[in-house]
């Protein structure tokens, strides 16, 4: 039974030290797209100052280890909006990530993020 234990704690902690490096990453990239889109939205007849100040607002917000958002979801379960608030601010980056992933598809990327928005919103409310 201590082996069990022991290895799972070992694969707890492998998957820790996976999320923190992904979340690193996440960071880095975030940083480096951000002039990306920040071009293609300049392209669309969008402001780029909005984009830009809206990309450097949600890059404020800290990402959420797994057990940070099971704690918030518990939260939420209850009735937390604080904690509902704190899960959707701290998933607009995946948000953008995501759509990154649609532009030039002929809709303006400001439209893919409120879209995505809503959608994270729904998420929440549904978990």
């Amino acid at each position: 039974m201590e082996e069990v234990e022991e290895k799972e704690v070992e694969l707890l902690d492998d998957a820790e030290a996976s999320d923190a490096a992904e979340d690193e990453e996440d960071e880095e990239e975030d940083e480096d797209d951000e002039d990306k889109v920040v071009a293609v939205a300049r392209d669309e007849d969008h402001s780029d100052d909005a984009i830009r100040l809206y990309l450097r607002e949600i890059q404020k917000t800290s990402l959420l280890t797994a057990e940070q958002e099971r704690a918030l979801a518990r939260r939420i379960e209850l009735g937390d909006g604080a904690a509902r608030n704190l899960m959707i601010e701290s998933n607009l980056r995946l948000v953008v990530k995501i759509a990154k992933r649609y532009m030039n598809r002929g809709l303006p990327f400001l439209d893919l993020i409120e879209e995505g928005n809503l959608g994270l919103i729904k998420a929440v409310e549904r978990f």
